[in-house]
């Protein structure tokens, strides 16, 4: 019903079991089958180019099917379609509100779904460091961002027990806190798309925190998929922002030029 609290406290739900972290945590649940999913891809690409996939299936080998799809599926926009057969779920804790809306205006082979703070309360979000703080702070600009996010709290804490709406009162939270759970739906050829473009230096910090922890997740379920997802300028072998952005890039000289078929590659500052 408009305008009515509804009474779920984010403190007393599942999300009092995850980690407090200024970074978000990422979990990649119900994983499909690796070897379901090479064959999938081998058969459509197969079966795009007028061979009979049932047939041809029963002959390749595991590491056919992975040189297939690297030398003919990856380096060309047009056939990588097929990797949309390929499907992930996640589900994402401790993103703040900014951060959430730049990754939902992912829109191509995507889905989310996100608690809503018209239904969790979350009166204790600055006692339980619920919210981001951004990096390179000094100690003053440190303590009037946390005064800013104590007082908001409190002004949160007042509208409720003055009787506004949740959904009313939620206007007074600050942009960085966190929302309890967002689960995303993801197909491979999304997926690959979004973390070029974020696991790039010059990405928004917490987007590239995000981007690296997906890789780490789909590293841990399959290091070759896991070699599949990289930074823009893997296989370009050239910077994708600019000269001023390569020239700011950690990444080593001698790696800038090398594919990394099947490497993996958590974050670029463990590069080395």
């Amino acid at each position: 019903m408009a305008g009515e609290s509804i009474g779920l406290t984010a403190s007393s739900s599942e999300q009092s079991t995850v980690p407090i972290t200024n970074s978000p945590i990422v979990k990649l649940v119900s994983p499909p089958d690796s070897f379901d999913c090479l064959t999938q891809i081998s058969t459509m690409w197969l079966a795009a180019h007028h061979v009979d996939p049932i047939a041809i299936q029963k002959t390749l080998t595991i590491e056919q099917m992975r040189s297939m799809i690297w030398d003919e599926v990856i380096p060309i926009p047009a056939w990588q379609t097929v990797l949309e057969c390929v499907r992930f779920t996640f589900v994402i804790h401790n993103m703040s509100r900014p951060a959430q809306q730049q990754l939902t205006r992912q829109r191509l082979g995507v889905g989310f779904n996100n608690n809503s703070l018209r239904i969790i309360k979350l009166e204790t979000f600055a006692d339980d460091d619920r919210y981001r703080t951004p990096p390179g702070l000094n100690e003053e600009q440190h303590n009037l961002y946390h005064s800013a996010i104590d007082r908001s709290q409190e002004d949160y804490e007042e509208l409720l027990k003055a009787g506004v709406s949740q959904e009313s009162a939620r206007g007074v939270l600050p942009q960085n806190i966190h929302s309890p759970t967002l689960t995303m739906f993801s197909d491979l050829r999304a997926l690959r798309g979004f973390i070029s473009k974020r696991l790039c230096y010059e990405a928004q910090d917490e987007m590239n925190e995000f981007a690296v922890s997906l890789k780490r997740e789909v590293d841990e379920w399959d290091h070759w998929f896991g070699g599949l997802l990289s930074f823009p300028c893997s296989r370009d072998k050239e910077c994708v922002i600019g000269p001023g952005a390569a020239e700011r890039c950690p990444l080593p000289y001698e790696w800038k030029g090398g594919a990394n078929k099947g490497v993996v590659i958590t974050s670029h500052k463990e590069i080395r």
